[in-house]
């Protein structure tokens, strides 16, 4: 299609499990880099020692 748009960018989530049995969501991000997904996992990452770190690489047509 003419004037298609494409953007790629990266989804940065952190959770829990929680105390009874579900998942506790910390912090959702999207980021434009890998880089800026690195820093903020950094600056981020000892608030929630126990939490897990997903990263979702995302493209989207417009």
């Amino acid at each position: 299609m003419l004037n298609e748009k494409n953007i790629n960018f990266y989804t940065l989530i952190c959770m829990e499990f929680g105390v009874t049995g579900g998942i506790d969501i910390h912090e959702e991000i999207n980021t434009g880099s890998i880089d800026e997904a690195n820093a903020f996992l950094s600056a981020n990452a000892p608030k929630y020692p126990d939490a897990f770190w997903i990263l979702k690489p995302c493209h989207m047509i417009l």
